[in-house]
C-alpha cells in the first residue's frame, strides 16, 4: 500500500507543479516539497496505525516527486541552459551518490546501538534544514541583472 501510495503521490506533486509552477519560484516549491519529505521520515519512525502509513507515505512521495522536478527547474533558471547539462549530472550524481550511501550509514549507526530513529531523524533533521535554506536563500547575481 505505502509503495502504491508513494507513486501516486509523486503524481499529485507533479500536478501541482504542472498547475502553479510558473506562478512561484521553483526554489520556494523546492523548499516546501523538501520539508514535507522530511515530515514523511519523521511520521515514518511510528507509523503504527494506517493513518500514519498513508499520511509517511503521501509526504515522502510529494516531496520526492516534486522536489526532484524543482531541483532541475531551479538549476536551469538560475544558471540557464548552457550549465544545465553539467550542473545536472553533478547534482544528480551528488543525489545518487548520497542516496546510495545512506543505508549504509544507517546500519553503521544500527550496529553502533543508536536504533534506526536516529537516522531517520538525521535525515529529516537534514530535510528540514536544506527547506530553510532553499526558503530563505538569494537568487544568484546572473539571474538578479537577467530578471531585473
Amino acid at each position: 500500500l505505502a509503495v502504491g501510495i508513494l507513486s501516486a503521490s509523486g503524481l499529485i506533486a507533479k500536478l501541482i507543479l504542472a498547475v502553479v509552477g510558473d506562478r512561484f519560484d521553483p526554489r520556494y516549491l523546492w523548499g516546501l516539497f523538501t520539508l514535507v519529505f522530511g515530515l514523511g521520515l519523521v511520521l515514518v519512525v511510528d507509523a503504527r496505525s494506517m493513518l500514519l502509513l498513508v499520511a509517511f507515505a503521501a509526504c515522502i512521495g510529494i516531496g520526492f516527486g516534486g522536489g526532484m522536478v524543482c531541483m532541475m527547474t531551479v538549476l536551469s533558471n538560475y544558471y540557464g541552459v548552457p550549465a544545465f547539462a553539467a550542473l545536472s549530472g553533478v547534482a544528480l550524481a551528488l543525489n545518487t551518490t548520497l542516496s546510495a550511501s545512506t543505508p549504509f550509514i544507517a546500519g553503521w549507526m544500527y550496529d553502533r546501538g543508536l536504533g534506526y530513529t536516529s537516522s531517520f531523524y538525521a535525515t529529516a533533521a537534514w530535510c528540514f534544514l536544506a527547506g530553510v535554506g532553499l526558503l530563505t536563500m538569494r537568487r544568484p547575481d546572473r539571474y538578479e541583472r537577467a530578471a531585473g
